[in-house]
């Protein structure tokens, strides 16, 4: 007898790659609403003639009293600045004078620091 043939080797199995469909987006129907518009029972009253402007005296402003003014105004101004910032008006004057005076002294010493020579050309 002769030897059974070899079985064949079986075949590979090959996955296919899982393709994943989203399901379909259905858009919401819009439904339109019937417009109802009020319709008037009555016409609208026709437009009255406009009256004709009488002239009329002019009158001469009030005086107002000018000295009392700014003394209320700077009051005024000088208590909000005190109730922002909490203090006067004045110490806040004298604290920025202070300060120019600083800067400006740092800044002529540091101009006094200067290197002299001749001026670079801006070659290295």
């Amino acid at each position: 007898m002769e030897p059974a043939p070899a079985p064949a080797p079986p075949a590979p199995v090959v996955e296919a790659p899982a393709v994943v469909v989203p399901p379909p987006v259905v858009a919401p129907r819009v439904v339109p609403r019937e417009v109802v518009v009020p319709v008037p029972a009555e016409a609208p009253p026709a437009p009255s003639p406009t009256p004709t402007p009488e002239p009329t005296k002019a009158v001469a402003p009030a005086i107002v009293a000018g000295p009392a003014a700014p003394a209320v105004m700077k009051s005024q101004v000088q208590a909000a600045v005190a109730v922002a910032t909490g203090s006067p008006l004045a110490v806040q004057a004298i604290t920025v004078l202070v300060l120019l005076g600083l800067g400006f002294a740092y800044f002529w010493f540091i101009g006094s620091k200067k290197v002299s020579g001749l001026p670079r050309t801006g070659k290295s």
